[in-house]
């Protein structure tokens, strides 16, 4: 979401449209008529030269030439969108979204660190005022994931070509998550718990014996914002503390802070 981005994704107090499926479901609960995103696309790069680099490692020919050329720099592709109907407590979303980095290390003896992943799902979504200044919400997803998170050796690399490597990484396998997001609203100021991927969420396979895409760790965070209307502007500072649970996750990495401010028929 750009809106997420552009608050450093301390995000989670004030959503309530349809970033509320994948960001916090109890926002829901304070959105108000019918709502139809029909698409929602977005798509980032690490550099302009990014996707044919990726499109080159996947071919025969441009394979050991990319491998040489992209040595010591780290090359990110990623895409993502969404079609999403929100109504007054519920929300129904179809979602696409891909994530592509490889790094290159070591010329004299390459390790390429490859992770990929590309998802594809459908999430329903619900939240509700259970009592006064307490909204409870939640999203199921059925996601199909193709990927893996891998490191290849230089001895391995060596017997292989763009084709070969390309079969390695793409696992496929299908998983059920769920999301549970609780906003606690004492006047203008709003305290969110969000618990996404509750208790890991894992991919199966129907091939007996195949690998699967990696898992995703779930991850509880807390976040706290507030709405202050000054008469012609309104802001809105939030904070956002995530990983609550993992102590191996750096404290850098947990903390994030945002503002938004809006003006008279401009945010």
């Amino acid at each position: 979401s750009a809106r997420a981005l552009g608050m450093g994704n301390a995000y989670t107090p004030l959503v309530t449209h349809t970033d509320a499926i994948f960001y916090n479901p109890a926002g829901l609960a304070k959105h108000s008529g019918f709502t139809w995103r029909i698409i929602d696309p977005e798509i980032g790069l690490s550099g302009l030269e990014s996707y044919q680099d990726f499109a080159d490692l996947g071919s025969d020919q441009g394979f050991g030439d990319t491998v040489a050329n992209l040595t010591g720099s780290k090359v990110w592709v990623g895409a993502a969108a969404k079609s999403a109907i929100v109504a007054p407590w519920f929300a129904l979303a179809y979602y696409g979204n891909t994530d592509n980095m490889i790094q290159i290390h070591n010329p004299a003896s390459p390790e390429i660190e490859v992770s990929t992943i590309t998802d594809i799902g459908y999430a329903f979504a619900f939240g509700a005022t259970v009592m006064p200044a307490f909204d409870l919400g939640m999203t199921i997803k059925r996601i199909t994931r193709q990927g893996s998170q891998q490191t290849l050796g230089s001895s391995f690399i060596g017997q292989l070509n763009g084709s070969d490597i390309q079969s390695e990484l793409l696992y496929e396998g299908t998983g059920y998550s769920a999301d549970l997001g609780i906003n606690l609203t004492p006047g203008p100021v709003t305290v969110s718990f969000v618990w996404r991927d509750m208790g890991r969420t894992k991919f199966r396979t129907d091939t007996e014996g195949a690998e699967t895409p990696p898992s995703d760790e779930d991850n509880m965070l807390l976040g706290v914002g507030a709405l202050i209307d000054a008469g012609l502007i309104s802001i809105s500072p939030n904070f956002e503390y995530n990983h609550i649970n993992r102590s191996d996750v750096q404290i850098g990495k947990k903390i994030n802070l945002g503002l938004e401010i809006g003006l008279p028929l401009i945010d």
